[in-house]
């Protein structure tokens, strides 16, 4: 798939969640033993409405329940943002594209722990999805709501 726009950015570089022992207005979210604790700005957090599901593996589509809940809603189609570009998102998108799932890719609310691996997985990931920014993203899903 093509881009409609292309890329912008350099990626989400700390926008959107802080890492445990953040402070601020936060809200902390449970994690597995062996893990790091994280947070969620509270901007970003959850709606009531919103399903929230663990992801364990880099791929959001391996051992959780996404893939049903999205055949039980009807959607083919996910807006992806995350990190990292190269190994969560791609992992992602690539399972996507083999269960029939259709990926948009938003560009600036990705990243990466480099410039360069960023850059590469985007490269990689407009052979299988669209990418655009945060602003074409609610451009776009703006005018299907109106």
């Amino acid at each position: 798939g093509g881009a409609p726009g292309g890329a912008g950015g350099r990626g989400a570089r700390g926008a959107g969640w802080v890492g445990s022992g953040g402070g601020g207005s936060a809200i902390r979210t449970p994690c597995l033993p062996w893990e790091e604790p994280w947070e969620l700005v509270t901007e970003t957090a959850a709606l009531t409405t919103d399903v929230v599901i663990a992801k364990t593996r880099p791929s959001f589509f391996v051992a959780t329940p996404f893939r049903s809940i999205l055949g039980h809603r009807g959607i083919d189609v996910i807006v992806i943002a995350g990190v990292t570009t190269d190994a969560g998102v791609l992992s992602t998108v690539r399972d996507a594209a083999l269960q029939g799932i259709y990926s948009v890719v938003v560009s600036d609310a990705v990243s990466a722990f480099t410039v360069e691996a960023h850059d590469k997985a985007l490269t990689e990931l407009r052979s299988i999805a669209d990418v655009c920014t945060s602003a074409q993203a609610i451009a776009i899903l703006g005018a299907k709501h109106r």
